[in-house]
Formats: structure tokens, C-alpha cells, sequence
């Protein structure tokens, strides 16, 4: 698939002499570091020459990139107790999708629909050792605990807005007054949050998506690139790339994948 290609590439790139080497190295090499538990050595350092990551897709429906980064950091077998990365200045994120259906007895894609940013803050990912680190997920658990808690309120306000006759115009006053609060705080966090990100150079923009359309053992391949200018002031231009048709598209379809 895609994945294998790009390793195979990336081997072709680096194995043989002359600067694309080093180039190579330079935009995609990175370290894993596993905690591990009840060893010598608490934190054991993996040198990564393509520094890919396998993101599982754990459930259907709708999904954030962001969650996905944090549970790969605990997704993690035997004496491992959580992994972190020294991360390259290009970083590649493969979406495995496909699991294995044991009633059919063969693999199904799942049909999860994910949610991705223009502009990724991969504080998930670093060693959490670092002060920063600390204050910056303290941060990140806050904003999500009040999104629970925006969801909370808009829940029940929809439920007592449905029956009107069982709630007074005050109550249902002061859900809103409480959203508009929850959801100002929520911005305030963001803005810290993406600060910090990048004064610490945790932001990625996205460059390019590669999409499968198909079944686990058959399908097609086509691929979304960001354009190098813009065509209209203000408004990412992407490239639509699908075999020979190469048409310029906006970000609104390229996000419709």
C-alpha cells in the first residue's frame, strides 16, 4: 500500500551516496522513547530513519487526529508504560483502518469519519518530563473537561427547550449564559494552548492527504496537495491529484473526504 511505498522510497532516497541522504535524514528522522517499567533503564531511545506513525482508528464514527495522537502515546504492550518522540520537521501519519471481522471471517475498512486541523499542536507527543510539557497537557485536560461540559449543558438544554411547560424562562436563560461562559473559556485555552505550541515549534501544517476509497482488498488511491501560492487572497488553494487529472480544489473539498 501507500505506507510501504513510502518506506521503500525512503530506503531508495537514503541508500545511496550523494546530499539526498542527508536530506532525507534531516526532514524525516526522529527518535521513539519508551517508559518502561521495572527495568534499569526507565527510558529506552529507538533512532526512527523514517519516523512514521501508525495511528489505530480504535471505533467507528467520528474521531479528532489530536485524539488518535494521544491514545497511540498509551497504546502500548508488556513492561511499556507510554511512548513519546523527538519529532522531524515533516511528519507522516498513516491511519490504519482495516481490522478483521470475525463473524465474516475477513477484513473490514472502517467507516470512521476523522476530523484533522490545518494546523496540528503535537504537545501529545513530546517527553512529558519538561515543566512545560506539564503545565501545556494541564491545559489541554482542562479545555477538555469543559467541552464536556458544554456538551452537558447543550444536552439538557435541548431536553428541557422540549419540554417547555417543565422549566421557567430563567432556567433556560442561564444554560445559555452558562454555554456562552464555557465556550469563552474554551477559546481563551486555545489561544494559550497554540501559543505555547509554538513557542516550543509543536505546530505542523497540513500538507497533503492521501485518501482510499475502497474495500480492504481492493480500491484506489488518489492524493490532496497543498498548492505552493494562492488563487484567491485569504484562501488556501489545494490540488486535487487522482491518477492523470490534476485539478486545482478549496480546502472545503478537500476536507469532504
Amino acid at each position: 500500500d501507500v505506507s510501504e511505498q513510502m518506506q521503500r522510497l525512503f530506503e531508495l532516497a537514503t541508500g545511496g551516496p550523494g546530499p539526498l541522504k542527508e536530506v532525507c535524514r534531516e526532514l524525516f528522522s526522529g527518535d521513539l522513547y519508551e517508559r518502561l517499567r521495572n527495568e534499569p533503564t526507565p527510558v529506552r531511545r529507538v533512532p526512527l530513519e523514517f519516523c512514521q506513525l501508525d495511528l489505530c482508528v480504535t471505533e467507528d464514527g467520528a474521531q479528532s487526529l489530536e485524539q488518535l495522537l494521544d491514545e497511540h502515546t498509551r497504546d502500548v504492550q508488556g513492561n511499556i508504560t507510554s511512548r513519546s518522540y523527538r519529532l522531524p520537521p515533516v511528519l507522516w501519519l498513516n491511519l490504519d483502518r482495516f481490522v478483521y471481522d470475525r463473524e465474516a471471517q475477513r477484513g473490514r475498512k472502517r467507516r470512521a469519519r476523522l476530523t484533522f486541523p490545518d494546523v496540528l499542536n503535537v504537545w501529545m507527543l513530546v517527553p512529558p518530563e519538561e515543566r512545560w510539557v506539564q503545565e501545556l497537557r494541564g491545559n489541554a485536560m482542562q479545555r477538555t473537561e469543559l467541552h464536556r461540559r458544554l456538551s452537558a449543558n447543550r444536552t439538557d438544554l435541548a431536553a428541557r427547550s422540549a419540554k417547555f411547560e417543565d422549566c421557567t424562562e430563567d432556567d433556560l436563560l442561564k444554560l445559555v449564559e452558562g454555554q456562552e461562559v464555557l465556550a469563552h473559556q474554551i477559546e481563551e485555552l486555545d489561544r494559550v494552548i497554540a501559543l505555547q505550541g509554538a513557542e516550543q515549534e509543536l505546530l505542523y501544517q497540513l500538507q497533503a492527504v492521501i485518501v482510499h476509497r475502497g474495500r480492504v482488498d481492493t480500491g484506489h488511491y488518489f492524493a490532496y496537495a497543498r498548492a505552493p501560492k494562492e488563487f484567491q487572497p485569504g484562501r488556501a488553494a489545494w490540488v486535487s491529484v487522482n491518477d492523470a487529472e490534476v485539478e486545482v480544489c478549496d480546502a472545503v473539498e478537500m476536507r469532504r473526504i
